[in-house]
């Protein structure tokens, strides 16, 4: 039997329905890149970002090393958003920047960076810091 969630959320930061967090939380998340992260700069305004990770269990059994080095390269706009990762601004805040600085409307500037961020979070080059449910 299926539970359906009568009211809404108490707090922003409550996760919605079916453990998905809600809009206003996500835009308040603040986007931290990952420890370790080495970067080169690169002529063009692009930027090479290196990660080191560490083999699973049947990459290992496959004979992979135990660590092993990730690479990808960002352009101007993408280095961009990932300086802005420093954990003290918000996503809301990256993006009324973007918009600002590139001359866009606020809501094209949102759907931009947030699904960038995304893909740098689904890279593992940055994580979100979701405030607590207190």
């Amino acid at each position: 039997m299926k539970s359906a969630r009568k009211h809404p959320p108490k707090s922003p930061f409550e996760e919605g329905p079916k453990g998905i967090v809600t809009r206003v939380a996500a835009l308040d998340a603040l986007p931290r890149s990952t420890a370790g992260l080495q970067t080169k700069e690169e002529e063009d305004g692009s930027i090479t970002v290196k990660m080191r990770l560490k083999s699973t269990k049947w990459q290992k059994w496959f004979g992979a090393p135990p660590e092993y080095d990730r690479q990808y390269v960002l352009d101007a706009l993408g280095r961009e958003v990932l300086d802005a990762c420093d954990g003290r601004a918000s996503v809301r805040e990256i993006v009324d920047g973007f918009a600002r600085d590139h001359n866009v409307s606020v809501p094209e500037a949102e759907l931009a960076v947030t699904k960038y961020l995304k893909t740098l979070m689904a890279k593992g080059l940055i994580g979100m810091e979701i405030g607590s449910l207190s």
